[in-house]
């Protein structure tokens, strides 16, 4: 059996198709092959099993990932369930997890088919614990079949079918030729008051027909539904013009009555959602634009780092030798590009229990260059800001984002919790050291004479590149760790050397 190799995001992540959707999670699981089991494309030696993964059932597809590479490739595989022919769970027995056994359609390449190419079927195994609630997800998602479904086509409004405008086929349909329609099906005397109320005549009469001369309001109600339907009114208007009369111009009240309000009702509903479809469309192409401005801004990333690399072998002086290369951009143009967005945000829908551990992994992905840059820690409403930037219209919350932060060490993601004494929050790197920004701080009020230099918080800030809560938790550190002395005095609040331990202590 050869299984197709999945392609994962840079943490680890399968892409997902667009109409697919998650539906359950099995951890550590094992894959076992009847015979014998390869991958493709690039296929390896033959494998009888693939030990310490995670299956991932959508609506599509059967996925599994190889924990022992994770984020890499390794032999994250998947199947089609398109060519699922049956699902079985056997039971535990002693000493044995129970198994599920999946019957798979294979072609004459030994490859998963469906069953219109298949010639053979062959069974592939899942091992795991716990697997009765997968399997049901597994037939439910087999009986829907999911894949097969075609997107509908999408329309300018809603559109709603009125029990009354039902009626026999005899009387209800349409030709493409006039000489099809018998003029004694339309009431001349509806088709004149649907005309007074200011309908044309095409529409009026077309109203008629459809709702079968039952009257006004039926009419008006067909009319305010399809009021962008407009085909075929000159043939209805060339059968009914001799028996239809002109209606007088004293009677053509646009807007009277309840057939007035109803018309106007009708047409209001009809721009909003004319309005809401535009405003859709609208912030659909700027996703889609979002998307290929990250695209494009990973691609400026490679080459910078490809040019950076160049540079140090070749000298200092160096110059970018591709000529499609952005020749040597600002720094801020830089960081622009790099930190736009983030293009596959993790949601529950795609992770299911294993959100807040994927969601771990993307935040340590995105912020690992932001905390370096403001000097290995960041304040955790900032974290919430910049995260949320970047993923667009699928915000975080501040709970989820707590949870996730606090998988950290589960995930392997280099960043942990911070918490102060104040109980402020923070995210900080794992090479972020407390001794040494405290020594950085001794080192701004440091003075041979007198008390020496007066720092306050924006000092700090300035000085360590750091946000200014961050800084004020800081100075607070040094001052426990006895490093500085506070001031609070008429200019507010200041730190100076603690000399104090400088004076030796007679014992």
């Amino acid at each position: 059996m050869l299984l197709e190799r999945l392609t994962l995001n840079a943490i680890g992540r399968p892409t997902s198709a667009p109409s697919e959707v998650h539906q359950a999670d099995l951890e550590q699981t094992q894959l076992q092959f009847e015979t014998s089991g390869n991958l493709w494309p690039e296929p390896g030696e033959s494998l009888q099993e693939l030990k310490v993964g995670h299956a991932v059932l959508t609506s599509h597809r059967l996925l599994w990932t190889d924990k022992s590479t994770s984020p890499m490739q390794g032999s994250s595989c998947q199947l089609p369930l398109s060519s699922v022919h049956e699902v079985q769970l056997k039971a535990s027995m002693v000493l044995r997890s129970p198994k599920i056994r999946v019957s798979v359609y294979m072609d004459e390449h030994s490859k998963p088919a469906d069953n219109t190419s298949s010639v053979r079927i062959e069974q592939l195994k899942l091992v795991a614990p716990h697997m009765t609630a997968f399997v049901d997800a597994m037939r439910i998602a087999l009986k829907q079949k999911a894949w097969e479904r075609q997107q509908p086509a999408e329309t300018s409004g809603r559109t709603h079918t009125n029990p009354s405008s039902v009626q026999p086929q005899s009387s209800m349909s349409y030709s493409d030729s006039s000489d099809a329609i018998d003029e004694t099906l339309v009431d001349s005397q509806l088709v004149g008051m649907l005309v007074a109320m200011g309908f044309s005549r095409e529409r009026a009469a077309k109203a008629a027909l459809e709702t079968g001369n039952t009257g006004p309001e039926q009419a008006v109600h067909w009319l305010s539904e399809h009021e962008d339907d407009t085909s075929r009114d000159q043939a209805v208007l060339g059968q009914i013009a001799r028996s239809s009369p002109a209606p007088a111009p004293a009677l053509r009240p646009h807007g009277a009555g309840v057939a007035g309000i109803l018309r106007r009702e009708a047409q209001l509903a009809a721009q909003n959602d004319e309005s809401l479809e535009q405003a859709f469309k609208d912030l659909n192409g700027l996703m889609a634009k979002a998307a290929e401005m990250v695209e494009l801004a990973e691609r400026f990333r490679a080459t910078m780092a490809a040019q950076k690399k160049a540079a140090q072998q070749e000298g200092e002086g160096a110059q970018p030798t591709d000529p499609d290369a952005q020749q040597w951009m600002d720094s801020e143009m830089q960081a622009e590009l790099v930190h736009m967005g983030i293009a596959s945000p993790v949601t529950k829908a795609e992770t299911g229990a294993r959100y807040h551990q994927e969601l771990a992994r993307q935040l340590g992905q995105f912020l690992g260059p932001q905390v370096d840059k403001v000097g290995g820690m960041m304040a955790m409403a900032d974290v919430y800001c910049l995260f949320n930037r970047a993923r667009g219209t699928e915000l975080v919350s501040p709970d989820d984002l707590l949870q996730a932060c606090s998988c950290f060490p589960q995930a392997g993601v280099p960043l942990r919790i911070k918490e102060f004494s104040t109980g402020a929050l923070a995210v900080q790197s794992q090479s972020h050291s407390t001794e040494q920004v405290c020594a950085r701080i001794g080192q701004l009020v440091a003075s041979d004479e007198g008390l020496g230099p007066a720092v306050t918080a924006s000092d700090v800030a300035s000085a360590l590149t750091v946000p200014l809560p961050i800084a004020s938790e800081h100075l607070l550190t040094a001052e426990n760790r006895g490093v500085v002395c506070r001031d609070d005095g008429p200019e507010g609040l200041r730190f100076f050397r603690n000399f104090f331990s400088d004076i030796p202590i007679a014992v």
